[in-house]
């Protein structure tokens, strides 16, 4: 959108990670927000500036203790970028906020995070449901694991909570132990048992959840992965409008889902890439018996709020006819040809308290 015609850059200092600006649409002025890429991971300076201040010696070993403390650094000045970033076209006046992430080739659960800071929406996460096999019993009998750990050090309804998450991961993983043979449908009958198990969500163990409430647990991020991010919710309230494309993928689309199944945001552009949940850790390659290849699909599944499996791709609520051959000029000037009337939708959706 920075080609856009009157598109007006701001000058702050995180505009190199998130660029933004504003455009006056029908009178009316409109922030724009980039996200390229989902996470700090896509940001190398940003790891730099962690391993500076965390006064790590260049080239001394870091084990994953010192990754992790270089990781979350580096994430909460992602998402600090972020929120300033909000606030900026907030003070620029701009009355609705449009989210660039056409072309965003995914990431991190940073996703989630980023999402709720947009509206002042408890939103609920998309749930999962995983390929039954050796790779999902062992993800699921290690998340029992961890959360029985920190069920030791809860106390009240905290650990009653706990345990009850970790009594499901564990009923779980005996249904990822338990093989779905699809020999019946050799003969032309039903298999007995579904091939997907039913998982947790996308966020964790917990499909919504206030941050303020889980801010000092210890065990916050292990039963609602957002929590790994120092996010607040609602730092935009307004009218929000997200603009996708065919290279919309992966963890940008997990953004523009669960704002669009939550009714938080109205989706423009094309129809996204549709990478669904794709391969946890690597996955689990299937060898076929006779041939001797490997097969590797998919071991997990985004649901949609209405039941569909998020690799159909995101369809935008407001088409715009978008061609991966058209000029970066082409496709902002087209934009914004129909931004009026996605604002018109998007203000009208919007409760009047939260204009």
């Amino acid at each position: 959108m920075v080609n856009a015609p009157g598109y007006k850059p701001l000058e702050t200092p995180q505009s190199a990670i998130f660029p933004a600006g504003t455009l006056t649409i029908d009178g009316r002025t409109v922030g724009v927000i980039s996200i390229g890429l989902i996470g700090a991971g896509a940001r190398p300076e940003l790891c730099r500036q962690a391993v500076a201040a965390l006064h790590l010696a260049a080239g001394s070993p870091c084990d994953d203790g010192c990754q992790d403390r270089i990781d979350r650094l580096a994430n909460a000045r992602y998402t600090e970028a972020f929120a300033a970033q909000i606030m900026a076209v907030k003070a620029a006046g701009a009355t609705a906020l449009l989210v660039d992430i056409a072309g965003n080739g995914g990431g991190n659960e940073w996703a989630d995070a980023a999402a709720r800071m947009l509206t002042s929406k408890r939103l609920v996460s998309e749930r999962m449901a995983f390929v039954r096999g050796a790779q999902w019993t062992k993800n699921l009998l290690a998340l029992e694991a961890t959360l029985r750990r920190d069920a030791e050090g809860a106390t009240g309804s905290d650990r009653t909570m706990l345990r009850s998450f970790a009594d499901q991961a564990h009923a779980k993983a005996m249904v990822a132990a338990t093989p779905c043979g699809s020999e019946p449908l050799l003969l032309g009958n039903k298999p007995n048992c579904t091939w997907l198990g039913a998982g947790f969500f996308v966020s964790g163990p917990l499909a919504a959840a206030d941050p303020k409430a889980l801010k000092d647990k210890p065990w916050a991020e292990d039963v609602f992965i957002p929590m790994k991010y120092p996010y607040e919710e609602g730092v935009w309230r307004g009218p929000l409008i997200v603009l996708i494309d065919g290279d919309t993928v992966s963890s940008a689309e997990e953004f523009a889902a669960v704002l669009q199944d939550n009714h938080a945001a109205l989706i423009i552009g094309t129809v996204s890439a549709g990478a669904g949940c794709g391969h946890t850790d690597g996955g689990e390659p299937i060898k076929l018996r006779h041939s001797g290849a490997t097969l590797a699909i998919p071991d997990c599944v985004y649901l949609r709020a209405d039941g569909t499996n998020e690799v159909r791709g995101i369809v935008p609520d407001l088409l715009i006819g978008l061609r991966p051959s058209d000029s970066a000029r082409r496709r902002s000037a087209d934009v914004a040809g129909r931004l009026p009337e996605a604002l018109q939708r998007v203000s009208a959706a919007l409760p009047e308290r939260a204009r």
